[in-house]
């Protein structure tokens, strides 16, 4: 893979040699997560395939990549993201029990991707449960 560096750190680079830039940030991000700590995936695909979990989660396929979202397996693993936060956002124009409903559809729908997608996605509930995903490879 190539990685693209902006020129101020091409500047940067001793003798010029962009290969030894690319070569550590990759070492780096091989070794530490990145974090991403906000992320609408679950709200995007509740307005793309509907409020239904199940449905939701079967109806897309995150691992082809998917232009209608921002988010997806190839571009994580692309963008070197070792750790994801998934927000369950809910608009303001939900409300009491709606409003709780969305929430846990979506807190299903994030549980039934990880089940989708277990050599990839790791569901964490504490930083040492991100760190062992991240050590096995999984987002």
């Amino acid at each position: 893979m190539t990685c693209t560096v902006p020129r101020s750190v091409r500047r940067r680079a001793p003798g010029g040699d962009t290969r030894a830039v690319d070569h550590r940030a990759l070492d780096l991000l091989s070794r530490t997560p990145l974090v991403d700590g906000h992320n609408d995936l679950p709200w995007a695909l509740r307005r793309l395939a509907g409020p239904d979990p199940a449905a939701a989660v079967a109806g897309t396929d995150l691992a082809a990549g998917l232009p209608a979202l921002q988010t997806d397996l190839p571009r994580l693993r692309a963008g070197r993201v070792g750790v994801q936060f998934w927000s369950v956002y809910v608009p303001c124009s939900f409300a009491g029990a709606d409003a709780v409903t969305a929430v846990l559809e979506q807190v299903e729908l994030v549980h039934r991707l990880t089940e989708r997608y277990p050599d990839d996605l790791g569901l964490a509930t504490t930083a040492d449960e991100a760190a062992a995903a991240f050590a096995g490879g999984r987002v």
